[in-house]
């Protein structure tokens, strides 16, 4: 997993959590073990609004 961006990264915890969050609350398994685990960090990128007078 080394090649994938942190954003995939987070996606796949936060789907991860939430099907073991699911699993847990019908008794298929005792703890989430995603529940412990800290995906990495997301840096949002700065967004730049968008000009009316820019010109073509």
């Amino acid at each position: 997993m080394n090649n994938l961006k942190p954003a995939t990264i987070h996606q796949i915890h936060r789907i991860s959590r939430t099907a073991l969050n699911e699993a847990e609350q019908r008794r298929r398994i005792v703890k989430n073990p995603a529940a412990i685990a800290r995906p990495p960090r997301l840096v949002e990128a700065e967004i730049e609004p968008f000009a009316f007078d820019a010109t073509d």
